[in-house]
């Protein structure tokens, strides 16, 4: 079936979320010719079906993953109030399908808890820590607690706005700190059990795009984030940055001009890169140079953090033959790979291991390249970074 011309969201979905209607809509060229618009749009207040967001066109998954996230942050019992309105004089839910503040009788507790998994995602980007993420959004809590909530037409909005606040300062705070590291940074591990459903896209989280975020500034990166990927408009942005809207364009454009080749443009099935982790592992144990060299990519990099408290590589290993060097020597040492318990996890969106010995916790992250090799390969031991790992 093909459809032409705008299309009309339908039952559940009519007056929904402009958002969550567009995101929709952004997948209806290719959902045309293989008549699966129609199907999308009934799936609204109903859930998402999995199988479509597997099988569709990849325009069409990522439009509705948009609608999804929308959604899951609503909550549940924001979704179930926005059923069926939209007739008479009954207040309509904001772009996010949340109900306006006033409108829809939850507690301030309630309220925030709902938008509590979007913030921390947020903060999470912006800093790079889960525990910094976790504790920026607990520090808006009393603000919010504080605030005159019926002033608030937007809590998400007025939310996002503090806590992005909240991280720049915290940014600002740790300059001096991030420039004393020793050795590599990288992102906090965000390890999820292999067996849920991933909470983030692999490309929204992955290790390569992350480290490209804090290579931004701070305001950079606040803009691009909250404009390109939390759907803040130019005059959300321009306030919770203190800026005019020309300059907050100016930011945005050059955030994206740093970001434009961060994220993977393909995408390994997960399964792939899970055989492809495990068969390191297994070369790594035999020391096998030869099954290692056939695994990694010519240009791969291996990046350990250790923050100098544990024993890592002070520089990233780059390319195939320096990335060995470094596995042939700890190997020698027999210090790789480490004894211990081997979980297999995902790690900021891939599959990956979390090691445990007497030593402490230790991840590692691998991510493929469009030939199905290792592109890189990241290894974080610093123990600041790993008490929420150790199961």
């Amino acid at each position: 079936m093909r459809l032409e011309g705008p299309v009309q969201p339908r039952g559940r979905l009519r007056g929904i979320g402009e958002k969550f209607d567009h995101a929709l809509l952004v997948g209806q060229g290719q959902a045309n010719d293989l008549g699966l618009l129609d199907r999308a749009l009934g799936l609204g207040a109903n859930g998402f079906d999995h199988e479509i967001t597997e099988t569709a066109p990849l325009d069409l998954r990522r439009a509705l993953d948009h609608g999804q996230r929308i959604w899951r942050d609503a909550g549940f019992q924001a979704r179930r109030s926005c059923v069926g309105l939209g007739h008479g004089n009954a207040p309509l839910p904001n772009m996010y399908g949340v109900m306006p503040y006033k409108a829809s009788g939850m507690t301030p507790e309630t309220t925030f808890e709902t938008h509590r998994p979007r913030l921390i995602r947020l903060a999470y980007r912006m800093l790079g820590s889960i525990a910094e993420a976790e504790d920026a959004v607990q520090d808006a809590w009393p603000r919010w607690a504080g605030a005159d909530r019926e002033e608030i037409a937007d809590p998400a909005a007025w939310l996002a706005r503090v806590v992005t606040r909240l991280c720049l300062d915290r940014l600002r705070a740790a300059r001096a700190r991030r420039e004393a590291y020793v050795g590599p940074w990288l992102p906090e591990p965000l390890i999820e059990d292999l067996a849920e459903d991933p909470l983030e896209r692999a490309e929204d989280v992955s290790v390569a795009f992350l480290l490209a975020l804090q290579r931004l500034s701070p305001l950079e990166r606040a803009a691009f984030l909250l404009h390109d990927v939390f759907d803040e408009d130019y005059a959300s942005l321009a306030r919770t940055l203190g800026r005019e809207e020309a300059a907050c364009r100016q930011l945005l454009s050059r955030a994206r001009t740093h970001l434009k080749d961060a994220k993977p443009r393909f995408s390994l099935p997960q399964e792939a890169t899970a055989r492809l982790a495990a068969a390191f592992l297994d070369a790594a144990r035999r020391n096998d140079p030869a099954a290692l060299a056939a695994l990694l990519a010519d240009d791969c990099v291996l990046i350990t953090d250790g923050g100098g408290k544990r024993k890592a590589a002070l520089r990233p290993m780059v390319g195939r033959d320096d990335v060995l060097a470094l596995l042939k020597g700890l190997a020698w040492r027999k210090s790789w790979p480490p004894p211990g318990r081997v979980r297999p996890a995902r790690i900021n969106g891939y599959p990956g291991v979390v090691l445990e010995d007497d030593d402490g916790a230790q991840t590692i992250a691998f991510e493929p390249d469009e030939d199905g090799r290792l592109a890189a390969i990241y290894i974080v031991r610093n123990p600041d970074k790993l008490r929420h790992a150790v199961t």
